[in-house]
């Protein structure tokens, strides 16, 4: 089922800059990344995240 409401928005250079904060978030975080998905209309991350703390503080940093 495609949403029409969904703009092609991380394509380019702008799809390499995303990619490049979620890698450094994590990374100042000490969180690995197990596994990513960039889609030109959203991302999907999987990252063990621990029980103290927020998926909001996680990306709020």
């Amino acid at each position: 089922m495609a949403w029409k409401n969904r703009y092609k928005v991380l394509t380019g250079g702008l799809r390499l800059r995303v990619r490049d904060i979620c890698r450094q978030v994590c990374r100042e975080n000490e969180i690995d990344i197990l596994r990513g998905v960039l889609s030109s209309d959203h991302a999907h991350m999987l990252v063990p995240v621990p029980p103290k703390m927020a998926i909001s503080d996680l990306c709020a940093r």
